[in-house]
């Protein structure tokens, strides 16, 4: 009787479309994308040849993924938090767990609040670790939310009426705690 052969599987690539939204995507300084794909947020490392392709997707939303950004510092280095935001209305903030799988995200919180769908958000950590996360909407409103210590609160609502803002820029500025919000809106041309 002859001996069985060895097989061999390994993966070649896993691979997915982007969401068809200006803001799906944006790139950690330390190799990771992270991009909206249907309702989920796919996590991809190109450098890591063993990954090959998405290592992990972070599931909660009900829609479409419309805009995913890292969580910058102050100095403006990407941390490793990133905040999606959907069709279904609300932001989600992802957190990197610690320990030795570097892969595992937890949601660490959901912002709710708008009665349309979200199509961007920005955010900053502050030197202290609170995070402030911004949200637009079609809805007409953009929302501030803080996060500190696995608490998370509405701090403003910002009503733009009819001219929604389609894109939103936030930065803090160092040593003074002050924070800038900057908005792009659509107009009645």
């Amino acid at each position: 009787m002859a001996a069985a052969a060895a097989v061999s599987v390994r993966s070649e690539l896993i691979a997915s479309a982007c969401s068809r939204t200006p803001h799906a995507l944006d790139w950690h300084s330390d190799s990771l994308i992270a991009y909206g794909v249907g309702s989920s947020v796919a996590l991809y490392d190109p450098t890591d040849e063993h990954a090959r392709g998405i290592h992990a997707t972070l599931q909660g939303h009900k829609s479409r993924v419309n805009c995913v950004r890292f969580v910058r510092s102050v100095s403006g280095e990407r941390q490793d938090t990133i905040v999606s935001a959907s069709a279904d209305c609300t932001a989600r903030m992802w957190r990197r767990t610690a320990g030795p799988d570097t892969s595992q995200w937890e949601c660490v919180a959901v912002l709710e609040g708008h009665g349309n769908a979200v199509i961007s958000v920005a955010s900053v950590e502050l030197e202290d670790g609170r995070v402030v996360a911004v949200t637009a909407s079609t809805d007409g409103t953009l929302r501030v939310f803080e996060h500190h210590e696995g608490s998370t609160h509405s701090v403003q609502v910002i009503d733009v009426g009819a001219r929604n803002a389609v894109d939103v820029a936030l930065t803090a500025l160092p040593g003074c705690g002050g924070i800038v919000l900057a908005t792009g809106n659509t107009d009645n041309c």
